[in-house]
């Protein structure tokens, strides 16, 4: 049976300067499946980002319901939220987001630590991470030290270091030539299928799209349409 991870239901997210008000997300409803990987898709402005944060509580909506395995995140305090990511959650983004003064193996382990692993199991969970994405061998390298595409996967054994419920990645092929993107696609896109871990992407590239379970589409701040891929 399919079981849902992540829901929302009719969520608000307005901005406010001065007497401006913007409305990111107007009334937005979804159901995220475990093992599904799922692709957000719309032009600039159009709240997808907005939508990521949200749902992973980076951002805390203006309204609505948001439920991740059973759990509020509406109710939960910033503390709460903050130590519930960092032991359920897994996140990739364009710029890689890495620590330049860390290394590779410091920068996968540092999530563990912010949840309170101790720092021998923090280290072999981090090298162990390294490896299933190839690089084993680079963990006392640090960012400066490696391409695009490393330093993207990198970001993605940091992101499954803590075996998360889920994996929010914000244009996680943006920054990256179309070479090494195909790479880091193709480790995302096995991960999902072997290992069933559930991906929500937020991408402006089609064929990145194209390779989830589906695709929503946003315009102004609504869900405008939705895709069945495979």
């Amino acid at each position: 049976m399919n079981t849902s991870i992540v829901q929302a239901k009719n969520l608000e997210m307005t901005y406010r300067s001065g007497n401006v008000e913007t409305h990111a997300l107007k009334g937005i409803n979804i159901d995220i499946l475990k093992g599904e990987m799922v692709a957000v898709m719309g032009p600039s402005g159009c709240g997808k980002t907005t939508l990521l944060n949200c749902l992973s509580g980076i951002d805390q909506a203006t309204s609505g319901e948001i439920n991740i395995e059973g759990k509020n995140l509406i109710e939960m305090n910033d503390n709460q939220k903050t130590k519930y990511r960092a032991q359920h959650m897994g996140f990739i983004f364009q710029t890689f987001n890495l620590l330049p003064v860390l290394t590779s193996i410091e920068n996968v382990e540092l999530p563990l630590l912010v949840s309170g692993t101790d720092t021998k199991t923090a280290r072999n969970k981090a090298q162990k991470s390294l490896e299933s994405v190839g690089l084993g061998e680079y963990g006392h390298h640090k960012p400066a030290q490696l391409s695009g595409g490393q330093r993207q996967r990198v970001t993605v054994a940091r992101s499954l270091v803590n075996e998360p419920y889920i994996v929010w990645a914000d244009e996680p092929t943006g920054a990256l030539d179309s070479e090494t993107a195909n790479g880091v696609m193709s480790l995302m896109t096995d991960l999902n299928k072997k290992q069933g871990l559930t991906i929500l992407l937020v991408t402006h590239n089609r064929e990145v799209a194209e390779l989830s379970n589906r695709i929503i589409n946003m315009k102004d701040g609504v869900i405008s349409s939705e895709e069945k891929i495979r």
